[in-house]
This record gives C-alpha cells, structure tokens and sequence, in this order.
C-alpha cells in the first residue's frame, strides 16, 4: 500500500469517527445548548421535536409498554412548535395535569396539542393554572384515558431514588422514558427537597411524572436551575379547587 492509499484510509477512518461522535452528542445535548451552538436564537423547550412535529394534528405513531396515564403536551404558536413536555391523565374523561414551562399561557394565541400512548392526537384546551405553584390544566375530548391519582410519600428521604416518567413526541412517535432522579437532602418541617439529575436531559423533563421508590405518584417535576417537587398535597388542592369551582352554577 504506498503513502496516498494510507492517507486516504486514515482521512476516511477520522471522517467516520467524527460523524459518529456529532450524532451522539446530538442525541446527549440539552436543545438550549443546541440552539447556541447552532447560533439560532430560540425559545423552544424541545428543538427536536420542532424539526420531528412541525404542525398541529401530524400523525403520530403508537408507543410500546407505555407507562399509566402519560401523555406528551405540545404548545404551538400559529404552526410552530414552541413547547414540549410531559403531562398525565388525572381523569377518564379527558383532564391533564402538566406545567406552565410546558403549556405556557399569555397574552398570544396559543395552540395545545396532547398525544396518547396510542398514537392519538387529541386538540385540547387550557381550564384552569396556577402562577404559584406552576400548574396547569387541559382539557381533550375524550372518555377513555387511564388516570392517575397523587399520593404523598411519607418515607421520602435525603438518598431516595425517585423516577421522572418523562413523555414527548420524537420522530413523529409517542415515546415514554424513566429516568433516575436522586433526592439530595429532604426537610419534613418546611417540605423542602432539593433534586439530582442529569442535566443532559434538559427540556424534555418539563412536567415530568414522579414516582417514589414503590411506584407511587408522588408529583411533578419543574424543571429549572434548581429542579424541585410539586407535590400531591399542592396538585390534589389545585384540582379539588377546579373541581368546585366547574360544580358551581
């Protein structure tokens, strides 16, 4: 083999080891991190799923062994696609329980859009937030969906091993994924808990479901500079407070 053919080799050999490092750096960097290395200047939560959805009511495929009552939240503006994240059925008849970070609600005209573990893509309509905690209500037309109920977790404790059920449209398919969160230190007297995850995760955490070491729901997760708990007893007052108020005449 003289010296080009070796050349050659060697240039084409760097060339596959490249591609394959961009593709999984792609796939393990948060999307804000993205958009900066791209110089784009954007807004978005999730900017795959900008490039995978980009229009309400797109198909989307059926997911496999999906967890109970997830559903993915998409918020569009006009026809882009400004948010993604995690939401679950709280009621058969069509109530999801997500964030403000993943259905944020102002003074423009917002588009909400929920997708099922069975491929459906369900319009829906925003019923009730709240600024403080950070929570918001949607409402889809539907009669069949698997909710899920909140429990408090009285044996949650500095070291607890929780899992956020993260849920989003990737690739035009429904995707469910648990993913390890570590509870740093706990306080019982002021309800405080502070949360380890990886921050390679990013956007996708938004309103994620999570569950405590023996399944339970045990609250959301909002997603920032500091990832913290919105607990059951704040979501089921939150819901009780709607609930009463939609009975009144």
């Amino acid at each position: 083999m003289n010296s080009g053919s070796v050349w050659k080799m060697v240039g084409l050999v760097t060339l596959v080891i490249l591609v394959a490092y961009s593709l999984w750096y792609l796939e393990r960097t948060p999307s804000h991190r993205l958009a900066s290395l791209m110089g784009i200047s954007v807004t978005v939560s999730d900017l795959d799923a900008r490039l995978n959805s980009p229009s309400p009511s797109a198909t989307v495929a059926p997911a496999s062994g999906s967890a109970l009552g997830a559903v993915a939240v998409q918020t569009f503006s006009g026809s882009v696609l400004i948010r993604q994240g995690a939401g679950t059925a709280v009621s058969s008849d069509g109530l999801v329980l997500t964030t403000s970070a993943t259905a944020p609600y102002g003074s423009g005209s917002f588009v909400y859009q929920v997708a099922t573990p069975r491929g459906q893509l369900l319009r829906a309509k925003r019923v009730a937030g709240d600024r403080t905690s950070g929570l918001t209500l949607l409402k889809v037309d539907t009669t069949d969906m698997s909710a899920v109920v909140f429990e408090r977790a009285p044996d949650m404790h500095a070291g607890s091993l929780l899992s956020a059920l993260s849920s989003r449209v990737a690739v035009a398919r429904f995707v469910a994924e648990r993913l390890p969160v570590w509870v740093v230190s706990w306080s019982d007297a002021d309800d405080s808990v502070v949360l380890s995850l990886d921050r390679v995760y990013g956007a996708r955490m938004h309103g994620a479901r999570l569950l405590d070491e023996s399944g339970r729901s045990i609250g959301l997760l909002r997603w920032g500079a500091q990832p913290s708990i919105i607990g059951a007893d704040v979501i089921n007052a939150f819901l009780e407070q709607y609930l009463a108020n939609e009975d009144t005449p």
